[in-house]
């Protein structure tokens, strides 16, 4: 029986999605552009790109699982494509969202170096990803793969399995690696997240018991997930020009 005050991982899974996604509509909407491009990177599931359709003039999901490149609708386009190599041209993107993504992302100086080629002058990188200095986040680096493969398994109901590397997910990697490419940050949140090994009510307690501390002085760079939101200034002009690209759409 439920105690008053218990809530099940599934209302604070909802509660955090409805969060989560009002922070990227605060962002995403105060850059909408008729004119203008909105890509998700990793788009998996997609649900972003039909959110923000009305918002843009095309609205483009990139993942390498993806069956080739296809044309949904005169809105939203998708393409099979490795964020390494992003396959789309410089200087045509308005906003780059992605969504528990950068995890997942092996080389991601390179993944940067390609965010910087193809955004605008005044363009935002929104990004929503895990903290690998957070208490959950150092604990799912240090598993092997076949074991987090397993857990995923067991207390997920649709497991990702796609390896997980953690190369940006602090906050000072994560603006080292912008900063490089010319972006300046102009939002930084950290999150509360729920942990998907919380079924277990001795874990749920401990996690618990870190939310109320790390709401204090520096601890609050350990929490769960990392929302930031990096611009591109209007006058930047890149110095270098990036070599071995892949053909690009929309030219």
């Amino acid at each position: 029986m439920k105690r008053r005050g218990d809530k099940t991982v599934h209302e604070m899974s909802s509660a955090l999605w409805r969060k989560h996604v009002q922070m990227f509509d605060e962002i995403v909407k105060t850059h909408k552009n008729h004119e203008g491009v909105f890509v998700d990177g990793g788009c998996g599931s997609e649900q972003f790109l039909h959110r923000y359709a009305d918002d843009f003039r095309c609205c483009i999901g990139i993942d390498f699982r993806l069956d080739g490149y296809q044309r949904n609708s005169d809105k939203i386009c998708y393409i099979s494509g490795d964020l390494e190599y992003i396959p789309l041209k410089d200087n045509s993107v308005d906003v780059f969202l992605t969504n528990f993504v950068l995890e997942h992302i092996k080389k991601p100086e390179r993944f940067f170096e390609e965010v910087g080629r193809v955004m605008k002058p005044s363009s935002v990188f929104v990004s929503w990803t895990p903290n690998g200095h957070s208490p959950a986040g150092t604990f799912l680096r240090l598993l092997p793969v076949s074991l987090t493969r397993v857990l995923k398994r067991l207390y997920m109901k649709k497991a990702d399995f796609c390896p997980t590397y953690y190369r940006a997910n602090c906050v000072s990697k994560l603006g080292r690696m912008l900063n490089r490419v010319g972006f300046f940050r102009t939002n930084l949140q950290m999150v509360d997240g729920v942990f998907y090994l919380s079924k277990s009510r001795v874990v749920r307690w401990l996690h618990t018991m870190y939310v109320r501390i790390s709401n204090h002085g520096w601890l609050r760079y350990s929490k769960d997930i990392i929302f930031t939101v990096y611009e591109k200034p209007e006058n930047y002009r890149s110095s270098s020009s990036m070599c071995g690209r892949r053909p690009s759409h929309f030219q």
